[in-house]
């Protein structure tokens, strides 16, 4: 087995199915840091490079209308799953405990949000592509192993919606080439899911 694909299987699937079995579930948020600070600290001598990855130009082109029309649609299909099916978390969060409430949406996007697209997307796809025969292969790839971090949570519905987030943040990225605009998608999505009671499976969950 070539070394990169090695590599790949390591970090991408090893890891995050041995995960749920180190306790307390802050390793794994710690080994997510620090899986972060590795790739920056592997991309100095391409700094260039990687801020080109940033492309915080997206920001102004049609893609960032795409993916809001997607992210209002998608708002509206979990407020109404939330609402029907998970009454008593809806939003609750923000009701009962709105101080940590707005401590959250302060701190996701930089604290979880941000590492999460560096490894996901921004590594992920650089380091990668040459693996994958076809970008779809690629996408349904790096949405698999963004639900798969997430089995740490303990509970299906996490790794149910990571999957699909996966799948519409590897498409954004894939097709804007901006880590700065796959960020902001996370990061709203993340902002929706607390506010709505949802984030309960991702800091909570059934473990």
């Amino acid at each position: 087995m070539p070394p990169r694909s090695l590599e790949f299987l390591l970090l991408f699937l090893a890891l995050p199915i041995a995960l749920p079995f180190i306790q307390p579930l802050a390793i794994g948020f710690a080994l997510l840091w620090v899986f972060t600070f590795a790739v920056l600290f592997a991309a100095r001598k391409h700094r260039a490079e990687f801020f080109l990855l940033w492309n915080a130009g997206a920001l102004k082109s049609r893609y960032l209308m795409q993916m809001l029309g997607k992210w209002v649609v998608c708002s509206a299909m979990l407020l109404a799953y939330t609402y029907f099916y998970e009454p008593a978390l809806f939003l609750q969060f923000p009701t009962e405990r709105p101080t940590l409430w707005m401590m959250v949406l302060c701190f996701y996007p930089f604290l979880s949000a941000l590492p999460q697209e560096i490894i996901y997307r921004a590594f992920f796809f650089h380091r990668y592509t040459s693996l994958f025969k076809t970008p779809l292969s690629m996408m349904l790839a790096n949405a698999v192993a963004f639900a798969l971090i997430h089995v740490m949570f303990g509970n299906v519905l996490a790794v149910v919606l990571s999957f699909f987030g996966g799948l519409l943040f590897a498409h954004t990225y894939h097709a804007s080439k901006s880590l700065a605009l796959v960020w902001l998608e996370h990061t709203l999505y993340g902002w929706t899911l607390f506010t709505l009671g949802l984030g309960w499976y991702f800091y909570h969950g059934n473990v």
